[in-house]
């Protein structure tokens, strides 16, 4: 059986019952952040890492394939996800846009990792990103926290 590549935006169930998000991808480094409030980012070797799965302490969660036409969908629920919530915790909660919000470090996690997904994903040049992003923020984004 061939090694298979663990690609940015591959979601994975740790032991915890804590989903993480690979927002950075290498052949020798992969970056893991955990989707909940007030997570870290972490480092891993590609090898330790896949050595983790075979002991079964992560297991890939199977989502579809980011196009352009779930992208922006797929953006929302990152950005859920960083605050510990859900698509669906959008129906329970009613003042959630009022209420929700991303930090500092959270709105630049966002960032990076929707840059580099709109950049994949439509091809876009630097400019074209920055500007689909900031539209992107200003129509569907969570406000940032003043505090």
């Amino acid at each position: 059986m061939k090694d298979k590549k663990i690609r940015r935006g591959e979601r994975y169930l740790d032991l915890n019952g804590v989903i993480h998000v690979v927002i950075y991808s290498k052949t020798e480094m992969i970056k893991i952040m955990p989707l909940k409030n007030n997570s870290m980012i972490s480092v891993w070797e590609t090898e330790e890492f896949k050595e983790q799965i075979k002991l079964l302490k992560f297991v890939e969660i199977p989502h579809p394939p980011i196009t352009r036409i779930n992208v922006s969908e797929h953006l929302l629920e990152f950005q859920f996800n960083i605050i510990g919530k859900t698509m669906s915790d959008t129906t329970i909660e009613s003042d959630w846009q009022k209420e929700w919000k991303l930090n500092t470090n959270q709105r630049h996690s966002f960032r990076s990792y929707a840059s580099g997904i709109l950049k994949k994903v439509f091809k876009f040049n630097t400019s074209k990103t920055k500007e689909t992003l900031k539209f992107f923020e200003l129509n569907f984004g969570l406000p940032e926290d003043a505090s």
